[in-house]
């Protein structure tokens, strides 16, 4: 469901709401005050488009407040932060590579993906030259048991799928954000925040 532009329209809830008084206000606000000036002077073209421009002002910047406060649910910048600061590993990522793609972006890294042939990614993953970034769960188990560090991003609802493929009962968090996990295969000494 999330893959679709608009997908998160069913987390606007009363809930949600709460967190977004302010911004809804000012939106309001902005709306009454330049639909009553408009009204007021609508036989003058300059001061009508002046209210206009400075009432769709007010809601870019409401806007631009409510993406504020959704941003530690919508981004995953920091989980990547996260995995900037721990020591160098192999990243893993569950699913699509879209689903985490902003992490590759953040870190600049290369990452394997778990599971991650559907979709458009499936096509060109079988031609032959194509890079052996996908892996299965027996792969993965092979990976995560192995010597070397891995990093896991997933979402919290893949992380018995993941118990189950790596025989791992309690994975190591890393972090977690919004429902999005960082795990790793070894043991970190990470410094308190």
């Amino acid at each position: 469901m999330y893959t679709l532009s608009l997908g998160h329209m069913s987390d606007l809830n009363l809930r949600s709401f709460a967190y977004l008084r302010f911004p809804l206000g000012l939106s309001a606000c902005g709306l009454l005050a330049g639909g009553a000036y408009t009204v007021w002077k609508r036989r003058r073209r300059e001061p009508v488009m002046i209210a206009i421009t400075l009432t769709l002002c007010v809601i870019f910047q409401a806007a631009r407040m409510a993406m504020t406060v959704f941003d530690p649910y919508l981004s995953s910048f920091a989980i990547a932060e996260r995995l900037l600061e721990a020591p160098p590993g192999n990243l893993i990522a569950a699913d699509a590579y879209y689903a985490f793609s902003s992490v590759f972006f953040y870190t600049g890294r290369n990452a394997f993906l778990w599971n991650g042939r559907i979709n458009n990614l499936e096509y060109g993953s079988y031609a032959p030259g194509a890079p052996g970034v996908f892996l299965d769960d027996r792969g993965l188990k092979e990976m995560w048991n192995g010597p070397s560090r891995q990093y896991m991003i997933l979402y919290g609802s893949d992380l018995d799928k993941f118990k189950q493929a790596t025989g791992m009962e309690r994975p190591i968090v890393v972090t977690e954000n919004s429902g999005s996990y960082l795990l790793t295969n070894h043991s970190l000494a990470l410094v308190a925040r």
